[in-house]
């Protein structure tokens, strides 16, 4: 038997040890729903924010003539399409409103000044040394 999907997001989030998230917030995603479809409409799936797959809609003339050879991957699309869009609320939920590529370059720039800095440096003592 699996686990229940609102328990495991809530054990996602809470792993992240991020205070500002209350429960309140992770309950409201949990509870939210995310859909998503192919371009004609064909398939359509509905996601919780826990990542549960709620429904899916198949039109029946998919599943005749030569059309049905492609269903199997529309779903798998759309399904996934709805997972992406319950990922990005969950990653709103974090610090920054999930701006997360944002923050890693500000953090990666910094990081490569004080390296700058630390080999100018290291570089100066090295000069300094005898021999």
């Amino acid at each position: 038997m699996s686990a229940d999907p609102r328990q495991q997001l809530v054990q996602r989030l809470t792993a992240l040890r991020l205070p500002q998230i209350s429960q309140a917030d992770i309950d409201g995603l949990a509870a939210r729903e995310f859909v998503a479809s192919d371009a004609d409409a064909i398939v359509t799936a509905t996601v919780s924010g826990a990542g549960e797959l709620l429904r899916l809609e198949i039109l029946t003339s998919a599943t005749r003539g030569p059309a049905r050879e492609n269903v199997g991957g529309l779903v798998v699309g759309v399904v996934n399409d709805a997972l992406d869009q319950a990922d990005a609320a969950r990653r709103a939920l974090r610090p920054g409103g999930g701006d997360g590529v944002a923050k890693l370059d500000e953090i990666t720039e910094q990081f490569g000044v004080r390296m700058d800095a630390l080999l100018a440096r290291l570089d100066d003592i090295s000069r300094g040394l005898p021999g």
